[in-house]
């Protein structure tokens, strides 16, 4: 395994900070984009995208995890502005020379999921999503459930665990208010896994059912994990090791 730390150069002269993994050797391999969830960096949630990154490189794939630009600063991005960043990150991905432009998966987790389904999906070959969030005018009721005051006219402080905050901007709310996972379901042709854990305290199951049951692709999977949380990351380690298998299994038969 050999890795690097890339930049991802986007509009306006910015560039993304990620960090680029692959098998050793000179050849080509498909690729997999990691897409991290609500305020998180390139790592995710407990380093959990390295995990998955580093068992997929272990079994063929080159994968890609990236900081949206806001990382560091506490803020997060309107859901079309991290659609499009994601879409640079692609583009990079696509033309880079050790990928297999078309064997390109995304893994996205949590927020990753509605930011992966409101970009411009043609290039991606297959996807999964881990604890996605798809009924995002919940996802505001729970910040109002931690005692957030929601502001549309300006900035918003969102509590976090750990005591930390999230700021957004008052285009957040219109963006989320304007997704509608059951009409991009319908646009879902590639292949799917979708992953939830049934004591995940920020999505409701039923949710997570009525978004794949809207799939329309004809190569779909939807894996429940009983008892396991949100990103099935603080669960035992044989269910961790399954979803791990499952994982590039899916990425084996779909790439």
């Amino acid at each position: 395994m050999t890795e690097e730390k890339i930049l991802i150069s986007i509009q306006g002269g910015v560039k993304l900070e990620g960090l680029l993994r692959k098998p050793q050797g000179d050849g080509t391999f498909p690729a997999i984009i990691m897409v991290s969830g609500f305020g998180m960096d390139l790592h995710e949630d407990k380093n959990s995208n390295d995990v998955v990154s580093k068992r997929l490189v272990d079994a063929g794939f080159l994968t890609v995890q990236f900081n949206f630009s806001v990382v560091g600063s506490e803020r997060e991005l309107a859901l079309p502005d991290r659609a499009k960043e994601l879409e640079a990150v692609l583009r990079w991905v696509k033309q880079d020379k050790r990928i297999i432009g078309d064997r390109i998966g995304i893994h996205a987790t949590s927020f990753g999921a509605p930011t992966t389904l409101s970009m411009h999906i043609a290039g991606v070959t297959s996807f999964i999503f881990v604890s996605g969030v798809y009924w995002l005018t919940r996802f505001r009721k729970q910040f109002q459930g931690r005692g957030a005051t929601i502001y549309y006219d300006k900035d918003t402080d969102l509590p976090r665990s750990g005591g930390r905050k999230t700021i957004v901007g008052p285009e957040f709310w219109p963006s989320i208010d304007a997704f509608d996972p059951l009409v991009i379901a319908q646009k879902l042709t590639a292949p799917v896994l979708v992953v939830h854990g049934d004591q995940d305290d920020k999505i409701d199951t039923a949710d997570v059912k009525k978004f794949y049951d809207a799939v329309v692709s004809k190569q779909k999977k939807l894996r429940i994990f009983k008892n396991g949380d949100h990103g099935i990351t603080d669960v035992p380690r044989a269910m961790r090791e399954e979803l791990l298998k499952d994982v590039v299994e899916w990425f084996h038969k779909t790439l």
